[in-house]
């Protein structure tokens, strides 16, 4: 009968460290998981930085596209003058 009071120590302490491992295993891929929300939120904060400073640029005139500068119209056009 003493024996098999040990053996069923044994399993029961072996079923503890699996059940450790298992808990171990699942806190590791908790953090995985918050690690990867953690950088896609990183990165959607970057993106919005990006097309932010694109649409001051381009409210302001000052962003890089083909059409350089700012439309300023022809009432802030400076008028040449004739040196005679």
């Amino acid at each position: 009968m003493a024996t098999a009071a040990v053996q069923k120590e044994e399993e029961q302490k072996e079923d503890r460290r699996t059940n450790e491992f298992i808990e171990q295993q699942l806190q590791d891929l908790d953090n995985v998981d918050a690690e990867e929300e953690q950088r896609q939120g990183d990165r959607r904060t970057n993106e919005l930085i990006v097309q932010q400073d694109l649409n001051q640029g381009i409210d302001t005139g000052t962003h890089s596209s083909v059409h350089r500068g700012v439309n300023w119209g022809p009432d802030f056009r400076v008028r040449s003058t004739k040196k005679s």
